[in-house]
């Protein structure tokens, strides 16, 4: 997972106040490899996207970087969709998603309400289209067809600072992971009980994607 910032992305990070990140057990010490910092050759968002839209559709963009650093035990690549999760998924199927956003778990040492400084994880169930739509009614918020829902428990959600960050489904049967949503938008605040968050799914846009990448 890389990290975005004004001039150029970071991969390898899980700490943002170390580099290495290292733990320690029973008098040993181990690291992971230094992080890395690119500069991007280009950032395509899609040509639908309206950063003004309240219903942020088409939330989704590239970034092409020169080449791929070596893959080792702590950078893997992570697979497209080889299909629309939605067609398939039972209500309440469990995706992944990992990030730094707004979090009160450190509010004892760094306050309410702050960005995390090292990756966290969380696991969210999936929500079906049709009650998802259902929920967001009472806000007029109408869901696009490359959108999607996870979520909805209290407490338990992405937030403020997390926009991005994959939203994550497991084959156990082939032991690969997919990267099925990016996180995208709260229709009213974070970790609120019956609220899911809203997602761009990335099946509906790989057309797009392959567009530039050829996969």
């Amino acid at each position: 997972m890389l990290q975005c910032y004004r001039k150029f992305v970071r991969l390898r990070e899980y700490n943002i106040h170390t580099n290495p990140d290292c733990v320690y057990e029973n008098d040993l010490k181990d690291c992971s490899d230094d992080m890395i910092d690119l500069v991007p050759q280009a950032v395509i968002p899609h040509p639908e996207y309206d950063s003004e839209s309240s219903n942020q559709q088409h939330d989704i963009a590239l970034i092409r970087i020169e080449q791929t650093p070596p893959f080792t035990d702590f950078l893997r690549s992570i697979c497209l969709p080889e299909q629309n999760f939605e067609s398939s998924a039972t209500p309440g199927k469990k995706l992944s998603v990992s990030g730094w956003g707004r979090t009160d778990i450190f509010k004892d040492n760094l306050g309410p309400d702050v960005l995390s400084p090292i990756k966290l994880k969380l696991s969210l169930p999936y929500v079906e289209r049709e009650k998802c739509s259902k929920t967001f009614q009472p806000w007029s918020f109408a869901l696009g067809p490359g959108q999607m829902c996870a979520g909805g428990e209290r407490a338990k959600d992405t937030c403020a600072g997390d926009s991005g960050s994959p939203l994550m489904s497991y084959d156990m049967k082939r032991a690969i992971w997919y990267i099925t949503g990016i996180v995208s938008l709260g229709v009213r605040g974070c970790g609120v009980e019956g609220l899911p968050g809203v997602y761009t799914n990335v099946h509906h846009y790989l057309p797009w994607i392959k567009m530039y990448t050829g996969a």
